[in-house]
């Protein structure tokens, strides 16, 4: 997991003010006025980022309306789509995962150089919504019934892409399901010295609240870096002891 935050831990502006938008992404980009560094998939030699719908969409949009009726089996649909024009590019170096689940992103925009969207669908993800998918040449894993199945999805990512080592880049919700599912190793917090506030803004972990059972994760700390502005990187490794402890399977409505 791997995030930026102000020093509070909010993670955007507003609940709707999407970073991957311009003029949003210019301001948050400005709480912090040190040199980021190397950008996060080469800073932790990852083969993939991900994300979830949350990040790309209003958090009240539905699914997509408007796509043709389908027409292909239900069956085929409903299997793994990696056409090998994208899988096999060798100008493709990074994959852009994101769950999906509810068929709420309309990928319109051309891919950053070397990378390649993975949509993380589940079989209640509407048909016309995955037909779509499949006629842009987009490739999708499909891991759960009603939600994305979130450790069936790393498996995927595993056994049909070989990706070992990924960084979710998400919001709360899905980070907190990932940390819940024992699928968080370590955590990198890149922290703005900056304050957002705000009751229902975003922070780096939301969520279903802690159980009367349940205690805090604990974490390790790995490396820790003061930059000449303010601005902090912490690197943490989530304990063995919680990992073991964490629920064998979550899943994520987005």
């Amino acid at each position: 997991m791997s995030l930026g935050a102000s020093a509070d831990g909010k993670i955007t502006l507003h609940r709707d003010r999407i970073l991957l938008r311009p003029e949003h992404r210019r301001v948050w980009a400005s709480l912090s006025q040190d040199d980021a560094g190397p950008p996060v998939e080469q800073r932790l030699d990852v083969q993939a980022t991900l994300e979830g719908s949350g990040s790309l969409v209003d958090h009240d949009a539905g699914p997509l309306t408007g796509l043709p009726a389908p027409t292909a089996d239900p069956a085929e649909l409903h299997t793994h789509h990696l056409p090998p024009s994208v899988v096999d590019d060798p100008a493709r170096r990074y994959w852009f995962a994101a769950v999906n689940g509810r068929g709420r992103v309309r990928w319109q925009q051309e891919n950053p150089p070397g990378w390649a969207v993975l949509v993380l669908v589940c079989r209640s993800t509407p048909l016309d919504y995955l037909q779509w998918l499949r006629q842009r040449s987009i490739c999708y894993l499909v891991a759960g019934a009603e939600q994305v199945d979130l450790p069936s999805a790393l498996d995927a990512l595993g056994d049909e892409l070989g990706i070992t080592r990924l960084a979710s880049t998400a919001g709360g919700s899905l980070n907190a399901a990932l940390l819940r599912a024992g699928l968080i190793d370590e955590v990198e917090l890149t922290l703005f010295p900056a304050l957002v506030g705000g009751a229902d803004t975003p922070t780096i972990l939301d969520g279903t609240p802690l159980g009367p059972e349940q205690l805090p994760t604990r974490l390790e700390l790995l490396a820790s870096e003061v930059m000449p502005r303010g601005t902090v990187r912490l690197r943490y490794r989530v304990s063995a002891s919680a990992s073991a402890s964490a629920s064998a399977s979550a899943s994520a409505g987005d």
